[in-house]
C-alpha cells in the first residue's frame, strides 16, 4: 500500500535486508513503494522529509503533496520515479512529482514514463513553491496530455540545473 508521511521522518530504501543497514545501495537492492490508480505511492503531508532510495510506481502520482499547508524542507533524491499518473484526468498535474512548499530539493533521480491528463508528467509545481532545487535529475520519457510542459511544469522562486531532460512529449490530448 501507499506511504503516508505526517509527520518529520528520513525514510530510506536500497538495503540488503536482513539487519545490514550499513550502506545503502538502491541499484542492487530495490526497496519498491507502490501507489494504486487513486493514491500517491507517498503522500508528503509534512515538513523535514527525505525520501530516499526508493522506486516510486504505480501510483495516482509517485509522490504527491496533498495539502496546502506550509510544507518546508524536503529532499527526494536518488529515486526511481516511474509509470505513474492518470492521463485521464485533466486537472492532474504532475504524474511523477506534484510538489508546492518552500526549501524542496529535487536531486539525483531518475524520473521516467509517468504521465499527467494536464502539466508536467514528471514534476509539477501543484501550489506555491519558494526557494526550490531541482538538480541532477534525469527525466525521460514522460508524457502530458495538456498544454503545457511533458516534463516540467513551473513557477516560483528556485534552480533549475544540470538535470538531463529528453523525450519529454507534451500536448497529446489537445489535438495540435
Amino acid at each position: 500500500p501507499p506511504v503516508i508521511l505526517r509527520k518529520g521522518i528520513c525514510l530510506r530504501g536500497g538495503f540488503a535486508g536482513a539487519g545490514d543497514f550499513s550502506a545503502p545501495d538502491p541499484a542492487a537492492h530495490a526497496s519498491v513503494i507502490k501507489g494504486t490508480a487513486r493514491a500517491a505511492a507517498v503522500d508528503l503531508d509534512a515538513s523535514s522529509v527525505t525520501v530516499e532510495g526508493f522506486t516510486l510506481t504505480g501510483g495516482k502520482r509517485g509522490i504527491d503533496f496533498p495539502g496546502w499547508e506550509a510544507i518546508h524542507d524536503i529532499r527526494i533524491a536518488g529515486n526511481v520515479i516511474e509509470k505513474n499518473g492518470d492521463a485521464k484526468d485533466g486537472d492532474q498535474n504532475g504524474g511523477g512529482i506534484a510538489f508546492h512548499g518552500t526549501r524542496v530539493a529535487i536531486v539525483d533521480n531518475v524520473i521516467r514514463g509517468n504521465v499527467a491528463g494536464n502539466r508536467g508528467a514528471a514534476i509539477a509545481r501543484n501550489g506555491a513553491a519558494v526557494d526550490f532545487r531541482i538538480e541532477g535529475n534525469h527525466i525521460a520519457d514522460n508524457i502530458g496530455y495538456g498544454d503545457h510542459a511533458g516534463g516540467i511544469y513551473l513557477d516560483g522562486t528556485g534552480l533549475l540545473a544540470r538535470n538531463l531532460i529528453e523525450g519529454n512529449r507534451c500536448c497529446e490530448g489537445t489535438g495540435y
